[in-house]
């Protein structure tokens, strides 16, 4: 799983420099945080948490089950990204 996320950031690092998304201020979004979050990576496991303490254990299973396909599908998308033209 760590593999696939820090290779997911290189190819999407790239795919941002490569169509221009930071000059385009399109990645906005991404380097600012509200008020009051110190670490938005805290931040997104705090929401993440408390959402699956919202889902029932069945919820959970389906989630985890899909996990998989979701990876190898996400997988292709970011392999068209990583192409040099």
């Amino acid at each position: 799983m760590l593999t696939f996320l820090t290779s997911g950031t290189r190819i999407g690092a790239s795919a941002a420099e490569k169509l221009d998304l930071f000059q385009k201020d399109a990645l906005h979004t991404f380097r600012t945080y509200p008020e009051g979050i110190k670490d938005p990576l805290v931040a997104f496991r705090q929401g993440v948490d408390a959402a699956g303490q919202a889902l029932t254990e069945e919820q959970r299973e389906g989630v985890m089950a899909e996990l998989p396909d979701a990876f190898r599908r996400s997988s292709l998308l970011l392999e068209a990204l990583a192409r040099e033209k």
